[in-house]
């Protein structure tokens, strides 16, 4: 019987103007999203892209140019239950460096 954990897939991760892997699914795992908040820490408003990038290289966007106003948590309904399997990745990047943190989490099936 498959064992399901709570895990925290990433933490305060501080995105930059180019994409960077905000969580890489491990070997022989599948991992259901709960929750995905992304938090402006910039004195403006900035746009938030979001990717999915699957084991063979392919590229889904899962938010695009999402505007994040100055003080808002954004909470993404496009990455609730979204599942990452073994390979895959999430990527963000935002307009302006520095300015949100992406705190995900959910589940782990092994």
């Amino acid at each position: 019987m498959a064992q399901t954990l709570p895990i925290e897939l990433c933490s305060g991760q501080l995105l930059s103007t180019v994409p960077i892997s905000l969580y890489l699914a491990p070997a022989a795992a599948l991992v259901t999203i709960r929750r995905a908040l992304f938090t402006n820490i910039a004195t403006i408003p900035v746009l938030l892209t979001v990717q999915k990038v699957l084991s063979n290289g392919s590229i889904i966007i899962l938010v695009n140019q999402q505007p994040v106003s100055i003080g808002e948590a954004y909470v993404s309904p496009a990455l609730a239950n979204l599942v990452v399997q073994s390979g895959e990745a999430i990527r963000a990047f935002t307009s302006v460096a520095s300015a949100l943190n992406a705190f995900i989490s959910g589940f782990q099936s092994q």
